[in-house]
């Protein structure tokens, strides 16, 4: 069994969504931030503003898991874990723009109690390591450091929930 765990998800986009959903579905106490009141008012009236087949039922059906909100504060103060998913767009010279990374790693100022910050957004190579040191400076040495990158097809995120594990024993 795995052990509860209280998990902050920034961005309510296509990963953050189903991250978070997913997370509950495995018995996590979730909080799902955005930016956009919009999408939060879609998700607390119990709406969901993107297309996903069985997201709205996963949702629905982990709602007692499930808190969404637009306060970056409240998200971080009962978690162990940080999912970062939010959007990283090119800028135009086609780099990607890291502000919305920087902006929440920049949110977690003070929160020590962490356990772990894991970025899932689409980003260059070094961002992990400029990552790792913005913790250490803001004394966050002891917080783990992981990058999750994210291959969700879309459209199938949630079914492949249910799909049938391959058997793993022919890879030993």
């Amino acid at each position: 069994m795995v052990e509860k765990r209280r998990i902050a998800v920034f961005g309510a986009g296509y990963i953050g969504l189903v991250t978070g959903a997913c997370f509950a579905n495995l018995g996590h106490d979730v909080t799902v931030r955005d930016i956009q009141k919009e999408r939060i008012d879609v998700l607390q009236s119990g709406g969901v503003p993107i297309h996903e087949d069985g997201l709205a039922e996963l949702i629905a059906d982990n709602a007692d898991r499930l808190t969404f909100t637009l306060d970056a504060e409240a998200t971080v103060r009962d978690a162990d874990v940080v999912y970062v998913c939010v959007d990283t767009p090119p800028t135009h010279s086609g780099d990607a723009d890291l502000t919305r990374i920087w902006q929440v790693i920049e949110s977690l100022r003070g929160a020590r109690h962490l356990a772990a910050v894991v970025v899932k957004s689409t980003v260059p190579v070094g961002t992990g390591a400029r990552v790792r040191a913005a913790l250490d400076r803001a004394g966050m040495r002891h917080v783990g450091y992981a990058s999750n990158p994210e291959f969700t097809a879309e459209g199938q995120a949630v079914s492949r929930l249910h799909a049938p594990r391959p058997n793993c024993d022919r890879y030993r």
